[in-house]
């Protein structure tokens, strides 16, 4: 910013009286002494005294050029810009020049020293340090779901929570929340030449990123955590180094799904909570994928009460968002950047837990006291509602009284905010909620979810796509032989071309174009065995190791390798089919999949033949491909 200093010359031009001095001296000219016994005798300038003989109103004015706004407008221009940021509506420093320049357009004056009637940024940032009650932070962005939280609202959740948490042990109140870790460091601050526009620091990072749960106690204590990786397995090497009783998971999507919810809940937040006596509570977010019916019954077996916050009210009302979430991604990014000064590439799932690990480690004794802060901030332990309320927006009684400055600009800010605010509470409501209608605050039960699932399923008058009954194997099979048998007669009769169905079931049964009804539906005696519980095992020819076999399972159709033969067992590794453009043939999973079979489930011996590097092309199957795992 810059400041006017002014010539070393000139010397000291500041005055070097007090406003006492004058007031004196003007009252001793008033009683009958000169100007000039009266500067001499109180130190004061004998023009300066004379100007003030002549206008006595000038002795409370301050030194140097008037301001361009009194001191009553200037503080109801600080009360009017708290005003906004309370409500969040912050505005900029170019916001304060516009408001300033329209006020001074309304009240029709004209200040010589703004060009165009238009305040500096100069002028802003000397208006802000005779003010230092305002400063410039950097915003953070909030829907407006998140906006339309009300005091209405907090209020009635902290009364269903003062019932549900009465008599409960802090340590045994449980607060969860996911949250992911982005392979990504951030922007950090260096130090660069001056003027230089784009200042690069070259460090590899991506956009993939890993889901993690985290859950504390209101005694500060950190429950082991949980890591979700975007794959289909999990390997050895990406658990080892991790934080101690650290859980893994894999889903396609990354992220927690109900199933792996309900893991994380029976085998880490259940065997916590059982080492306290009486009731305990956990308390999240209203996700539908968290609430599970499992989950709920494992709540009502170890009398553990499963509370729900309100909607959109995070950043309120959950410990972990308003205290520790923050903290820690700091630390991980630090941890990140340092890993990635002496490894290129993004972060391997392999060295995901080592990190984790060690950012854990480094927040030590914080990551407890940020818990604790985190607890109280959000009204549960202590259980105290206005340590919520306070942070939401209140509109002030009056913001300056209407003697000082008449009809006040600010006061018409006030209603102009509160129109704003309801607009964003009437947009809020009318959004979708994947959250179930639940009361915030409230434990919830199995019977209620149950209740509200009954309620959410369409009526009987509601029209909707029949479903077909699920096919029989025999269905199935005499479906593929009719389909066979269509595509040549539609080649004989009337020159008709056979349908697509019939030309996909038929293109997929191999080089062989024709089979008869017993081939397919096992009743060939070389080749094909019966699935029938009444024929004797001994009756059935003799498999050996390394055969590949047709079975089913439980309706689905498997390719396998046999292992082991044990009497009626026989000990099965499965593979998978692989489609390509080229060709289709089977391989065998990443995780071997080796299951135990009875013989009477096997229907058919495959000749398979390896192509290369564990790719199995089978000549002839006794369903279509599509049929096959």
């Amino acid at each position: 910013m810059r400041k006017y200093q002014p010539s070393a010359n000139l010397g000291n031009r500041r005055c070097q009286w007090s406003i006492d001095d004058m007031r004196r001296a003007v009252n001793a000219v008033k009683r009958g002494k000169s100007l000039s016994e009266a500067a001499e005798e109180f130190s004061v300038p004998k023009s300066t005294l004379a100007k003030r003989v002549k206008n006595p109103s000038e002795l409370s004015a301050r030194i140097g050029r008037p301001r361009a706004l009194s001191e009553t407008e200037e503080s109801c221009l600080v009360q009017g810009l708290l005003l906004c940021a309370e409500w969040g509506f912050p505005l900029t420093c170019l916001d304060v020049q516009n408001c300033v320049f329209n006020y001074l357009k309304s009240i029709e004056k004209v200040v010589q020293s703004f060009n165009n009637n238009i305040p500096s940024r100069d002028w802003v940032n000397q208006f802000m340090q005779r003010n230092p009650i305002l400063t410039t932070r950097l915003a953070t962005n909030i829907k407006r779901s998140r906006a339309a939280i009300t005091s209405d609202i907090v209020s009635k959740y902290f009364d269903n929570l003062e019932l549900e948490l009465e008599g409960i042990n802090p340590a045994a109140i449980v607060n969860y929340d996911e949250t992911n870790l982005k392979d990504d460091p951030g922007a950090i601050k260096v130090i660069a030449r001056r003027g230089v526009r784009h200042v690069e620091t070259i460090v590899d990072s991506s956009k993939q990123s890993t889901s993690i749960m985290v859950s504390v106690a209101g005694n500060g204590h950190l429950l082991p955590l949980h890591v979700v990786y975007k794959s289909k397995y999990v390997y050895p090497s990406w658990i080892e180094g991790g934080p101690p009783g650290t859980r893994y998971s894999a889903s396609e999507s990354g992220w927690f799904n109900m199933s792996i919810f309900e893991e994380w809940f029976e085998l880490i937040c259940v065997p916590y909570l059982k080492k306290f006596e009486g009731k305990k509570a956990v308390i999240g977010d209203n996700l539908s994928s968290h609430l599970s019916l499992k989950v709920l019954k494992l709540c009502e077996e170890n009398n553990i009460k499963f509370l729900l916050l309100p909607p959109n009210s995070t950043h309120l009302t959950q410990p972990l968002d308003v205290a520790w979430f923050a903290p820690m991604k700091k630390e991980w990014r630090r941890q990140l950047l340092d890993w990635k000064r002496t490894h290129h590439g993004a972060i391997t799932k392999a060295a995901f837990p080592f990190l984790l690990n060690n950012c854990i480690e480094s927040l030590g004794l914080r990551a407890t006291v940020n818990v604790i802060s985190g607890f109280r901030a959000c009204g549960i332990v202590p259980l105290d509602k206005n340590a919520v309320l306070k942070r939401l927006p209140q509109p002030p009684a009056q913001l300056i009284s209407p003697e000082e400055v008449g009809n006040s600009w600010a006061n018409t800010l006030v209603t102009h905010l509160q129109t704003t605010r309801a607009n964003v509470v009437a947009t809020a409501v009318n959004s979708n909620n994947r959250g179930q209608k639940l009361a915030a605050g409230k434990s919830v039960s199995a019977e209620e979810i149950t209740s509200q699932n009954d309620r959410s399923k369409p009526s009987k008058t509601t029209k909707r796509k029949a479903v077909p009954d699920p096919q029989t194997e025999e269905e199935v099979l005499e479906e593929f032989l009719l389909a066979d048998n269509e595509v040549e007669v539609l080649g004989q009769e009337g020159n008709k071309k056979p349908s697509k169905k019939a030309k996909k079931i038929k293109n997929t049964t191999g080089p062989n174009k024709t089979k008869s009804k017993d081939v397919l539906l096992g009743n060939d005696k070389e080749n094909v065995y019966p699935q029938n519980p009444n024929i004797p095992v001994e009756k059935m020819p003799e498999f050996k190791d390394k055969d590949f076999v047709a079975f089913n399972s439980m309706g689905k159709f498997c390719v396998a390798r046999i292992v082991d033969i044990t009497g009626d067992e026989v000990e099965v590794d499965c593979l998978r089919k692989f489609i390509s453009f080229k060709e289709n043939y089977f391989v065998f999973p990443h995780v071997p999949d080796v299951i135990k079979i009875s013989k009477q489930n096997i229907f058919c011996k495959l000749d398979a033949k390896d192509i290369r590097r564990g790719r199995f092309s089978i000549s002839s199957l006794p369903l279509p491909l599509s049929q096959f795992l």
